[in-house]
């Protein structure tokens, strides 16, 4: 009888402990995945950030001719505000990678995303030089915040070591997207409704950034994917040797020729006028 008892006791203690295993198994399954949805929500963030802003970016050339016949300014001053924008970002990208070391990815993304609505609200209201340089400067330091540097780090700190170059190529891929469709989109529209309308679709792609960096922001909280600073050291070595191909020196001659004789280039005759205005 006390055989048969004990039998019972140690039948029972195993069943619980083959329970608990289970129970611990399907646990660490679902967590790996929920990682592995993070993962996703991540690079799509990443990837909706890259292509959006960018997008609306490269677009902004479109609004040349319209905006300088509506609030009645030269070209040179159109151009300038756009000078201003790119001047900003250059500048502000240090500040605010030193930011994004301290309050984190997801802070610095989301805020830019929110800066970047703000500097196309001001266009958007904009009468003048003034409002178009305003509007410049908050657009560049959005750049900062959500362009290639911080969400390639988020891209490099979501996936192991291993995949980092495949998925940073991919995810690059898939934000080249936006420059293609946003300006086709934009050159449709301002054909024909007013530029103000156009500024306002901009102002729709940009309220979807807000979503995309909190999702491409849950970096911070990936364990194990290294640190940023590797992150960009491996992205400078990359974009190194990518800088040193025949394939990136015929694109670069491509982006001189456009810009010859792109808009932007009346930035050059703007300062070469103003010996002749002091």
């Amino acid at each position: 009888m006390g055989v048969r008892a004990a039998a019972a006791v140690g039948q029972s203690a195993a069943d619980r402990n083959l329970g608990s295993r289970g129970n611990m198994t399907a646990a660490v399954t679902e967590r790996s995945g929920q990682g592995q949805i993070s993962v996703k929500l991540i690079l799509i963030g990443a990837a909706i950030l890259l292509s959006v802003g960018m997008g609306i970016r490269q677009s902004l050339g479109l609004f040349l001719t319209p905006m300088t016949r509506d609030l009645g300014i030269a070209a040179a001053d159109f151009t300038l505000a756009i000078a201003m924008q790119n001047i900003v970002w250059g500048l502000s990208q240090a500040p605010v990678g030193a930011l994004a070391d301290r309050y984190g990815l997801r802070l610095t993304l989301i805020a830019g995303a929110a800066i970047y609505v703000v500097g196309l609200a001001i266009m958007a209201l904009a009468g003048g030089t003034a409002a178009l340089l305003v509007s410049g400067a908050f657009i560049g330091i959005a750049l900062s915040c959500t362009a290639s540097s911080l969400a390639m780090t988020a891209t490099a700190r979501a996936v192991p070591e291993e995949r980092r170059s495949k998925t940073l190529g991919i995810v690059s891929a898939a934000g080249s997207l936006g420059t293609l469709m946003v300006p086709l989109a934009t050159q449709g529209l301002l054909a024909h409704e007013p530029w103000q309308i156009g500024v306002l679709f901009f102002l729709v792609l940009a309220l979807v950034m807000l979503p995309a960096g909190f999702w491409a922001g849950g970096a911070d909280y990936m364990p194990g994917r290294g640190t940023g600073r590797t992150s960009m050291r491996e992205a400078r070595e990359r974009f190194g040797n990518a800088s040193r191909s025949i394939t990136s020196s015929a694109m670069s001659s491509g982006w001189i020729f456009q810009a010859s004789f792109s808009p932007g280039s009346l930035w050059l005759k703007w300062v070469a006028t103003l010996p002749g205005m002091m």
